[in-house]
């Protein structure tokens, strides 16, 4: 289990409203059970004076002290009148069960039957006290009730033996008109179906008004809890139903029905007063039930609560006690089973500080919602423990507490839970938010990608459509060189008859010269094919070093000006780059791609043109243009002319050999990490430019491009 983020301010202000709720219900409870301020009297000797009590003013008063007590004797009130000598009575300190008690000079334990006598003198009148009522506990585990001589209440059948007696459990609110002076109660009680036999709960007596007040503000605590515990467990079953992954809402959900029911069934007998015929024996069943399954369903709901802290070994071990127990409840009478409940607290101590423990490590782990449900818990035990002394006749001045500690413990639990599924339905507001971000994301991917693609397979297409204008350029390339070397070859071959047919000297002198001349167009034409397949295949060996552009670029130009000039064309030159600038360059190659770029501008152009280079700094590249004023060039050839075997025959108009001229200045620029272009216009001449980029003075360099 990990930690959690800390519940939210409106969750916390909900269990605190809950805690208050419940503590308000119990302060209530605990000022309808706790004695008045003001000092009780005891019976003494079966005679209890309450004379100087004002029920008014001072409230309800117990019917504690010394009984009379006749053992194995049902007596009646007339038992008692006239001349009738009953038998010398015993006396019994109430409230407690008579088992351990001493009776014709023996203990007695639960089964049997008796008669119970007290006398109580009231003061005044009967119109001063006004109407008056006993309230009626469990009593165990028959009896029948007369006051005044007159029988007013009877719960179950009393017997002398097992078979004569019916058991039965119901809480009952006697009322009767008092009489001036001494008030006669009698009670008889048999019990042969259970551990304990006789009255283990105070009686108490109170005005008509007063006692109904506490009986219902009894009664309706009760169903407070038992509805709020059985609300909660059908909740929180439903919460498992729609989620089984977690099983904690499946065991606290038990839990509280657990309880809910038991609460119904002990205190003011719930259970009874809806069902007046249900059988004593599986009402009792049921309550132990409730009590032996209670203790697994609690330590499995901590084991799932806080797993990293609980052992599995509790929880096990804590099933199969339940389990045992609950087997002999089912296969045996009351009078038997009810001798497993001792056993069984001692038990219950063991798991109860097992669960105790594993909330501290909790709370020292910082488990969410565990120093709440620790600190209920300490509640919970120390009810728990008070409710071991009340029906053990140990402590009685409480009464029950342990479905009240039960209840905040519920309540602090569920606030766990609640806030558990609060963060967990806010986790999945964040995943729906961050889903849908992601398949926006993904969608805009996905878009994207499309665009990626289409560009891609633009790119494909000019791909193809270059390859395609490649193989055109081969194939017009292979018919060219077969043209461009046919005719050198061809009048090579016609020289060398001639000069073989025994010319003239001075002819046959004519003759190989222009051998010559065709062979070394021959040579040039396989050297650019050479040089160009060398570049492509990254095979040229470039000496690069710093070079000051401009001075060299100046240098470079004056022979080309002198050519330029001859052919009938003006010739400028200009520089606007620093003094100092340097580029990265093999001067021998770049100075192949000017040259190239000039003459080529001094074939297209016209006598009486002109024709003008300029280096420019533009940013981290230099520049360089050659723009003449010949004929242009279409803009629909345009991208193609730094194509390999692209030829400019039809361009300007005239034949002009193979096309690699401009292929191989394309190559060479690249290799030093620029590029070329070109701009024309027809009728208006062409620039063409290329750039290198600005270099930093350093070590010169000469690697494989």
């Amino acid at each position: 289990m990990t930690n959690t983020p800390a519940a939210t301010p409106k969750s916390r202000i909900v269990v605190i409203i809950g805690l208050i709720a419940v503590a308000a219900f119990l302060l209530v409870w605990l000022d309808s059970s706790l004695p008045r301020p003001y000092p009780a009297a005891k019976a003494v000797q079966g005679s209890l004076d309450l004379t100087e009590w004002d029920f008014a003013r001072q409230g309800v008063h117990p019917l504690d002290g010394e009984w009379e007590f006749y053992w194995n004797e049902l007596l009646e009130p007339a038992d008692f009148a006239g001349n009738a000598a009953p038998p010398a009575p015993g006396w019994i300190a109430l409230p407690h069960s008579w088992n351990g008690s001493v009776a014709d000079g023996r203990k007695i334990g639960g089964e049997g039957y008796a008669t119970f006598r007290l006398r109580v003198r009231l003061p005044g009148t009967a119109d001063s006290v006004g109407q008056l009522a006993v309230k009626m506990p469990l009593v165990f585990t028959s009896y029948k009730l007369w006051i005044n001589g007159t029988l007013l209440a009877e719960t179950g059948t009393v017997g002398t033996d097992r078979s004569s007696v019916t058991p039965a459990f119901q809480t009952k609110l006697v009322s009767f008109t008092p009489r001036p002076g001494d008030n006669e109660i009698v009670l008889q009680v048999a019990n042969f179906h259970h551990l304990r036999g006789g009255v283990t709960k105070k009686l108490e007596l109170g005005t008509l008004g007063e006692m109904s007040r506490k009986s219902d503000l009894k009664l309706g605590m009760e169903l407070f809890l038992a509805g709020s515990l059985i609300i909660m467990g059908w909740y929180h079953l439903g919460l498992y139903s729609f989620r089984r992954k977690d099983r904690t809402p499946l065991y606290f959900g038990l839990l509280a029905l657990d309880v809910g029911i038991r609460t119904l069934l002990v205190g003011e007998t719930i259970w009874t007063k809806m069902f007046p015929h249900f059988p004593w024996e599986v009402a009792l069943k049921m309550e132990y039930w409730t009590f032996y399954l209670g203790f697994p369903l609690f330590m499995m709901y901590v084991r799932h609560l806080y797993p990293d802290e609980m052992s599995k070994w509790f929880p096990r071990l804590s099933v199969w006690t339940g389990i045992a127990f609950s087997l002999v409840v089912l296969f045996t009478p009351g009078r038997i089973y009810t001798h497993t409940l001792l056993p069984y607290e001692l038990i219950s101590l063991v798991w109860m500080g097992a669960a105790a423990a594993s909330f501290f490590l909790a709370w020292r782990n910082g488990r969410d919602g565990a120093r709440i449900v620790t600190m209920t818990t300490l509640i919970l035990y120390a009810t728990v423990i008070n409710d071991y002394l009340y029906y053990s006749e140990r402590f009685t001045l409480l009464g029950s507490l342990s479905s009240h500690g039960l209840l905040l413990l519920f309540f602090a639990n569920a606030y766990i839970l609640s806030a558990r599924f609060s963060r967990a339905f806010t986790a999945v507001e964040i995943m729906s938010g961050q889903l849908e971000e992601t398949n926006r994301l993904l969608e805009d991917k996905v878009a994207e990608r499309t665009a990626s693609l289409a560009e891609t397979n633009r790119k494909l297409t000019e791909a193809y459509n270059e390859i395609k204008n490649i193989e055109q350029s081969r194939r017009q390339m292979l018919a060219n060189i077969v043209h461009d070397l046919r005719t050198p070859l061809a009048s090579i071959q016609g020289y060398a008859e001639a000069v073989m047919d025994d010319l003239e000297p001075a002819r046959c002198k004519e003759f190989l010269e222009m051998i010559f001349s065709k062979a070394t167009d021959l040579n040039e034409l396989v050297e650019q094919l050479f040089l160009l397949s060398q570049l492509e295949n990254k095979a040229v060996l470039f000496d690069l070093r710093p070079v000051e552009f401009a001075s060299w670029l100046a240098e470079l130009c004056r022979p080309l000006e002198t050519d330029v000039r001859n052919a009938g064309l003006d010739f400028a030159l200009a520089v606007q780059a620093e003094d100092g600038t340097e580029v990265l360059a093999d001067p021998a190659k770049v100075k192949q791609v000017l040259v190239n770029l000039v003459l080529n501008a001094v074939e297209h152009t016209p006598p009486g043109g002109a024709i003008r280079v300029e280096c420019v700094r533009q940013g981290r590249e230099l520049v360089v243009s050659v723009t003449d004023t010949g004929a242009g060039i279409e803009q629909d050839v345009l991208p193609l002319i730094f194509n390999r075997f692209f030829t400019t025959g039809k361009i300007r108009g005239k034949k002009s050999g193979l096309g690699l001229g401009l292929a191989i200045c394309k190559e060479i620029v690249q290799a030093h990490g620029g590029r070329i272009w070109a701009q024309s216009q027809p009728g208006k001449g062409s620039t063409f430019c290329f750039s290198l980029p600005v270099h930093k003075t350093g070590v010169p360099e000469t690697r494989v491009v």
